[in-house]
């Protein structure tokens, strides 16, 4: 019975993991070519503080990112003012694998494709744009 539950087991995650599995890079590139796409869009004026935690950071497809299966599910979550709101959706995709922004009073997230473009993405609606309405205060690299 124990072998079944094992073979079981190992049958779900597998599928699991194959739907909803935060995304994976396509390339990656060197810190300091990711930090100079960022400095470029968001303007070495800016007091945005950013924190890149590696030396080699992710580039993604947007496809892959429009795609993401862990992404739409995150879309669909109910927005509840207080307890599941804006920074709640953005901790969620970050885990799900791009990094987190935050502007005056609303979190959001970002990423950089395999062309070098920086991209904002809403994870409430799942919305990419090229740039964001307020002044950038923080971004946190994944």
């Amino acid at each position: 019975m124990d072998k079944w539950l094992d073979i079981l087991g190992n049958i779900i995650g597998v599928v699991y993991e194959a739907v909803f599995h935060p995304l994976r890079p396509d390339e990656y590139t060197d810190l300091s070519e990711y930090s100079s796409v960022l400095l470029d869009k968001i303007g070495d004026e800016s007091d945005a503080e950013v924190y890149l935690p590696d030396e080699a950071m992710p580039l993604y497809k947007v496809k892959q990112v429009k795609s993401n299966r862990l992404l739409k599910r995150i879309s669909k979550r109910r927005y509840v003012r207080i307890s599941y709101n804006c920074d709640n959706f953005a901790a969620d995709a970050f885990a799900a694998g791009i990094g987190l922004v935050w502007i005056r009073r609303h979190a959001l997230n970002f990423f950089i494709d395999t062309d070098l473009k920086l991209w904002f993405y809403e994870p409430q609606n799942r919305t990419l744009t090229e740039s964001v309405d307020d002044a950038i205060r923080f971004l946190l690299g994944r």
